[in-house]
């Protein structure tokens, strides 16, 4: 039986970097009685992200351009999410890459001289067609018929271009710590050309799977999942996460987006 605690939810919509579309700021608070934990082991080290010692801190939903290539010009009526050297870098106009991404934070004050915060974000995403997407205002989003692409039981991709070119849809994570501050299991960088240079193979030996899908409510489920996989820092140095687990809560309507159908 699932040690049960009352959860405040916070959902955030926010205005997201160049690459994304502008999004409406909505808080919907929603108690649910669920325990959700997030743990791995890293460098050695393992690691807990779980009430009460750890928070989720942030909710979101994001648009980005998928397929994104450079040109010599600007496209009339688009907007470039990144201008490069007199280049415009635009993606195609009849697809959206929709993620959700969920961010969950813990602060060590067990030493009163040193202070420590650990952040483990997560992204799921997926391409679709912009035909089977709702417009809220500049937001788009999946309607309910579509909600179920993002989450289903059974082996998920990762997105190793996330943020940067994005030709690949999938799970996408990035942690931060005082040791280590930020590493990605996607192309790490400044910017779509300031980066290290790595193969689109650096998850060819990971895995992220779904192991169970528990509806909870008409808004929420609860994914059960598993993972090992690959993560780099701004140089391109990489670390490996094994014993993966995690049970998180994920919106299951479009209602959740905002979208209200």
């Amino acid at each position: 039986m699932r040690k049960t605690l009352t959860y405040l939810l916070i959902l955030q919509l926010a205005l997201l970097n160049a690459c994304k579309k502008s999004e409406p700021i909505i808080e919907t608070p929603k108690e649910l009685y669920i325990t959700e934990s997030i743990s791995y082991r890293l460098d050695g080290e393992k690691f807990l992200f779980q009430h009460p010692f750890a928070t989720k801190s942030e909710v979101g939903f994001g648009n980005y351009q998928i397929n994104i290539k450079p040109y010599d010009n600007e496209i009339a009526g688009r907007s470039a999410p990144y201008t490069t050297n007199n280049k415009f870098w635009y993606g195609e106009k009849d697809s959206t890459l929709f993620g959700v991404h969920q961010t969950w934070s813990y602060f060590d004050r067990s030493n009163i001289n040193e202070y420590k915060k650990f952040d483990f974000k997560i992204a799921f995403t997926k391409k679709y067609a912009n035909s089977k997407l709702i417009r809220y205002h500049t937001f788009l989003g999946p309607s309910n018929e579509y909600v179920s692409e993002l989450y289903y039981v059974g082996s998920k991709k990762f997105a190793f271009d996330f943020e940067k070119e994005n030709t690949a849809d999938g799970v996408a994570i990035t942690l931060y710590s005082s040791k280590f501050r930020f590493l990605y299991s996607y192309f790490p960088g400044w910017s779509i050309l300031i980066r290290p240079d790595l193969p689109k193979t650096i998850q060819n030996n990971s895995k992220f799977e779904i192991k169970k899908i528990e509806k909870i409510d008409d808004q929420f489920s609860l994914l059960d999942c598993e993972f090992e996989l690959n993560v780099f820092d701004e140089a391109g140095k990489s670390y490996r996460i094994s014993e993966g687990k995690a049970t998180i809560l994920v919106p299951n309507t479009s209602k959740m987006f905002g979208l209200g159908v």
